[in-house]
């Protein structure tokens, strides 16, 4: 990996101040596409924000589209239920892994694009629709890992922690607090994540514990502990200690001790040494969980950088979220922070987005409850092979193998383009992009050239280098401006293992919500009446909602519960009531309310003079939903009749009305 020595102190510059204070979320109803129109010709990083015929638009307010809006964190636990929160940030939620790996969910989208350039202009579009409409097809991400479309797919709100599963393999995991697991490079300890095989073993240490040899003085702090026989109980345990921050290596049978105390002798035949964390490390480490499990995978990467790039029709996520985690020095092994570090999951918005709470370039930027997806570690993107002919990305329909780096024959498709850098590889802030079938949702640059930290895509690249080639993208602790989610880094070698290298964890296997959408009903007290006519909406729902909305069939629509709404113009109106729980949403059978127009009283006689007695014959000329007349003849008699006739016995002048 190319050093960073340019990076200079200036890189502090920006700030973004979030506040964790928000609304009350309501379930999300917005189903608008919505696009982004790119002017290649033009520096500024800035894309429009278009509809589905390229015309200039308002942005919606994405936080209530179906999409954007339902982008939350979610626990996933090991039988693969999914268990939501309140709100997108997750508030209620246990972040330490004891109750599940912590996730973000995903749901499925819709994907359409086109070149729409000019003899004069380069235009690019793209476009994120939540229905499948003509001229959209499923994004890629909903059918990877065996081919079968998914409603959501799940992926990790932080960098891969390392888990050890109960027969000692070991996993990725997705936890608060942890030292991501990033390579060992074979020459410091402290790179990633350490084993050391222990025996003898009385107690076990507690996660979190500094370890430390006696002879050795070799310190590291307990991740996980296995034991693969006997048993601390009979004093006899033996296994293997994974540790972090490792400061050397231990002694053969020197005691391990916790506070001064033995717990355990060292084993070092069995285990001594750094854990290598290359492409298929992290890839083995994830599947390790189960189908439909792995590290993330070139269209999850495209998923989540279409979502970011629709939204703020920017490229630049540094500018739109947040530097990241970027700033620090290099140091010598891992020396970046642990996941959720600064408050980052609490200083955050309702919705996810947001920084930790401490300086710009040294806390964590968060973008929809994913946190580091640039800064902190670079992270291995599986599903990406590069040779010097073509790029190799695994299918489309989600049938491609991702087991092994390079990408086996059979399990990718082949770009027509010829990668940037096959002559000698190349880099810089890139200025434009590979527009292709294939690679149309991929934003791999076809130039380095011309650009900076605050012009076209704001972000570096380093393209493919001669041989073949896999993927890693967003940059680590020391990357400063270059970072982003558009920093690709497409020149290592799947062999390779660094310290500043992770992964993070991807479901898209099939999952069991903890929990179910309600059954939407509800009572009326009148269906039909003259206007204005009021009528009382009282939700009889099940299932136990927390959101309602009602549509009144003329436009209006309520949040309440139960409300009472009064229709004023004349006609028939359809009424539902869709009720929502955190787990979906269920709309009722549609009710009909008839409104008629009210009354208007009119009638005439035969005759208005004559002599006593006077027999008069009233008709009824009202117009309306009349259901009932008041006739009041003047003279202290009334009738009820629609058509009335009445005799006037005395002399006088009568003032007749009719109600």
């Amino acid at each position: 990996m190319r050093p960073w020595h340019y990076l200079v102190a200036a890189l502090l510059i920006l700030c973004l101040a979030v506040s964790p204070v928000a609304a009350a979320w309501t379930p999300p109803t917005d189903r608008s596409i919505v696009g982004v129109e790119w002017n290649a010709s033009d520096p500024s990083p800035a894309l429009r924000w278009i509809d589905v015929d390229g015309n200039t638009i308002t942005p919606p307010d994405f936080n209530t589209h179906v999409i954007w809006g339902n982008v939350k964190k979610v626990l996933l636990t090991d039988d693969e239920v999914v268990i939501r929160d309140t709100n997108p940030r997750g508030d209620n939620l246990d972040m330490s892994g004891a109750s599940g790996k912590v996730m973000t969910e995903i749901p499925k989208f819709y994907v359409a694009s086109t070149n729409a350039s000019t003899d004069q202009y380069r235009y690019y579009r793209w476009w994120i629709s939540p229905d499948n409409i003509t001229g959209f097809t499923l994004h890629p991400a909903f059918v990877q890992r065996g081919g079968v479309e998914r409603d959501n797919i799940y992926v990790g709100s932080y960098e891969a922690t390392l888990r050890v599963l109960d027969d000692g393999t070991l996993a990725l995991d997705s936890r608060s607090g942890e030292q991501p697991w990033t390579g060992y490079a074979g020459s410091n300890p402290k790179d990633g994540m350490f084993k050391i095989a222990f025996d003898a073993g009385t107690a076990a240490p507690a996660i979190g514990a500094t370890v430390v040899g006696t002879t050795s003085g070799t310190a590291g702090q307990v991740v996980a502990a296995h034991v693969s026989s006997g048993s601390w109980a009979g004093s006899n345990a033996a296994g293997t200690l994974y540790l972090k921050q490792t400061s050397g290596t231990f002694t053969n049978d020197e005691a391990l001790t916790v506070g001064g105390t033995p717990f355990a002798t060292a084993d070092t035949p069995n285990g001594n040494a750094g854990i290598t964390g290359t492409i298929n490390t992290f890839e083995t480490a994830g599947e390790a969980l189960g189908d439909g499990y792995g590290a993330m995978n070139v269209w999850t990467y495209s998923a989540i950088r279409m979502l970011h790039l629709v939204e703020y029709a920017s490229w630049g996520s540094q500018e739109t979220v947040g530097l990241g985690l970027v700033s620090k020095a290099s140091g010598t092994g891992f020396n970046g922070e642990v996941t959720g570090f600064n408050s980052v999951d609490t200083n955050v918005n309702e919705y996810g987005t947001g920084t930790g709470t401490g300086s710009a370039g040294l806390t964590p930027a968060s973008y929809r409850s994913m946190t580091d997806l640039w800064g902190n570690s670079w992270e291995w993107v599986t599903g990406y092979t590069s040779v010097n002919t073509e790029y190799r990305i695994t299918k489309r329909d989600g049938t491609g193998s991702l087991s092994t780096h390079p990408l086996a024959a059979g399990s990718y498709e082949s770009s027509a383009a010829v990668p940037l850098g096959a002559d000698g590889y190349v880099y810089g802030y890139w200025t434009s992009l590979v527009y292709e079938d294939l690679l149309q949702y991929q934003f791999i640059a076809n130039s380095v050239t011309g650009g900076s930290q605050s012009t076209y895509g704001t972000d570096y690249q380093y393209s493919h280098n001669p041989g073949t080639r896999v993927l890693l993208a967003g940059g680590y602790w020391y990357n400063g401006r270059y970072a982003g989610l558009g920093f690709l880094f497409s020149n290592a070698a799947a062999a390779y293992s660094y310290r500043y290298g992770g992964a993070r964890l991807e479901f898209t296997g099939a999952a069991t919500l903890n929990g179910a959408a309600p059954a939407a009903q509800y009572a009326l007290n009148a269906s039909a009446g003259n206007a204005p006519f009021a009528v009382a909406f009282t939700d009889t729902s099940t299932g136990t909602p927390g959101w309602w909305r009602w549509d009144f069939g003329d436009g209006n629509t309520s949040t309440d519960q139960s409300p009472t709404y009064t229709y004023t113009e004349p006609g028939t109106y359809n009424v539902t009531l869709t009720a929502y729980t955190i787990y979906g949403e269920n709309t009722s059978t549609t009710e009909t309310v008839t409104v008629e127009a009210p009354p208007a009283a009119s009638f005439s006689t035969n005759t208005t003079a004559g002599n006593a007695p006077l027999d008069v014959a009233f008709t009824d000329l009202s117009t309306g939903n009349v259901t009932a007349w008041a006739w009041d003849f003047g003279d202290g008699n009334t009738s009820t009749d629609r058509n009335a006739t009445h005799t006037y016995a005395a002399p006088g002048l009568y003032s007749v009305t009719l109600n």
